[in-house]
């Protein structure tokens, strides 16, 4: 794989990355660095704020499960505590952001 440069900053990476930023300035802009105070990066809205949704929201999509609370969220997701009602046992639930269902490059990966 050839290198990649950052188009934020000019680093040389060697692997995918959304808009081609490294992973110094995806964590920058994830954290909010005032290196990205005055000016949005390239592929920002692909980084957008994602609140996850209610419980109550999520149970009409999921029959075959209770779910319980929200327990986690960050970049990749949100994470719920749910109970399987067939085989009363608790499991976890995650729900993806929806630009990842906008990326057919993470569709992609996801299902290689």
């Amino acid at each position: 794989m050839n290198p990649k440069q950052c188009t934020n900053c000019g680093r040389e990476f060697m692997w995918d990355s959304p808009e081609d930023l490294c992973p110094q300035c995806i964590m920058a802009f994830a954290c909010g660095s005032s290196a990205f105070a005055d000016t949005e990066p390239p592929g920002a809205a692909s980084f957008a704020p994602w609140s996850p949704p209610k419980p109550n929201v999520l149970q009409p999509h999921f029959p075959q499960l209770e779910i319980i609370d929200l327990i986690g969220q960050g970049g990749m997701g949100a994470v719920y505590k749910a109970r399987q009602i067939g085989l009363d046992r608790i499991v976890g639930l995650k729900i993806l952001p929806p630009q990842f269902a906008r990326d057919p490059a993470f569709a992609e990966e996801v299902s290689s």
